[in-house]
C-alpha cells in the first residue's frame, strides 16, 4: 500500500508542473475577415411565358405522315434579365409519351393514340422528361414532326397535343 501512495504523490506534482508550463505559454490571436457577395440568378422566361402554338395545317394526308413531310420549327426563345453570358441552363420537354417511339421523344396526341409529335433538338430526338444542358445565349433549334404508329390505324379528324418546355438553372 505504501508504494502505491508514493507513486500517486510523485505523479500529482509532475502533472501540476506540466500543466502550469503549458498554461504559461502566451496565446496568439489572429484576426481575419470573410468577404463575399450574394447574387441572385437572373429571371428567365421562355417565349414571354406565352403558349407556343404549332399548326400543321388542315390537309394532312394520312399516308404522308410517315414520310417526315409534316415538320415544323418550334418558335421559342429564352430571355434573361441582366447579364447571362455565362448562364448555364438545362432544357426539358415533358408530355404524355407514345408507346411506339423507341427514342421516347414523341408526345401523344389527345385524340389518337397512333399519332404523335416527335420533338428534335438540333436534329436529334429530344427524349421526353430528360434535361439537356444549354447556354441561354445559344439555345438549340427545336422541331416537331408528325409521326404515326405503322401498326395502328388513324382516322380523319382534328388533333392536338400538349407538352411543357422547362428551363432550369444549373
Amino acid at each position: 500500500m505504501l508504494a502505491i501512495k508514493k507513486f500517486n504523490l510523485i505523479i500529482l506534482p509532475l502533472c501540476l508542473f506540466i500543466s502550469n508550463t503549458i498554461m504559461a505559454k502566451d496565446t496568439e490571436t489572429i484576426k481575419f475577415s470573410i468577404v463575399g457577395s450574394v447574387v441572385s440568378k437572373p429571371q428567365c422566361q421562355i417565349s414571354d411565358s406565352k403558349t407556343i402554338e404549332i399548326n400543321f395545317g388542315d390537309n394532312i394526308g394520312i399516308n404522308n405522315i410517315s414520310s417526315g413531310k409534316y415538320e415544323r420549327e418550334i418558335p421559342y426563345d429564352i430571355t434573361c434579365d441582366g447579364e447571362s453570358d455565362e448562364l448555364q441552363l438545362t432544357l426539358k420537354i415533358s408530355g404524355n409519351a407514345v408507346s411506339f417511339d423507341p427514342d421516347n421523344a414523341t408526345v401523344r396526341t389527345n385524340e389518337q393514340e397512333n399519332l404523335g409529335i416527335k420533338i428534335f433538338h438540333d436534329g436529334k430526338p429530344f427524349e421526353l422528361d430528360k434535361s439537356i444542358p444549354i447556354n441561354a445565349n445559344n439555345i438549340p433549334k427545336l422541331h416537331a414532326v408528325l409521326i404515326k404508329n405503322d401498326e395502328g390505324e388513324l382516322i380523319e379528324g382534328e388533333f392536338n397535343a400538349n407538352a411543357t418546355i422547362e428551363a432550369e438553372y444549373q
